[in-house]
């Protein structure tokens, strides 16, 4: 066995922006949610960068409801052009974690849903 220490801080604070990224629909079906899945792994990857330690286990930072998931993955299937997919920490975050997330979707021109 080995010991790591690790400071413990606030990483990101309630409302900050993790990341956001421009999303074009490609048809339908599994596009969204293949969508919704790559953008959690560039926020996994992002929040990893910044310092929020991942779990032993799974390697992942933050948490997200299956709900919220399949919500997310249903309204991009909703918009035809290209929109802004942005994740927000849900209140403040230490390097330990868990990130709660919360999530916009805006189109790209202005405007949200």
């Amino acid at each position: 066995a080995s010991i790591e220490l690790y400071p413990n801080r606030i990483i990101y604070h309630d409302g900050e922006l993790i990341i956001a990224r421009v999303y074009t629909p490609e048809g339908q079906g599994e596009a969204a949610e293949q969508a919704i899945m790559a953008f959690l792994r560039e926020v996994n990857a992002a929040a990893s960068a910044k310092g929020i330690l991942p779990d032993p286990i799974r390697g992942t930072v933050g948490v997200i409801e299956g709900a919220e998931f399949y919500r997310l993955v249903q309204e991009l299937g909703t918009h035809t052009d290209a929109v802004v997919i942005s994740a927000y920490a849900d209140g403040d975050t230490d390097a330990m974690g868990p990130l709660r997330l919360k999530f916009k979707i805006e189109s790209e021109h202005g405007g949200g849903t």
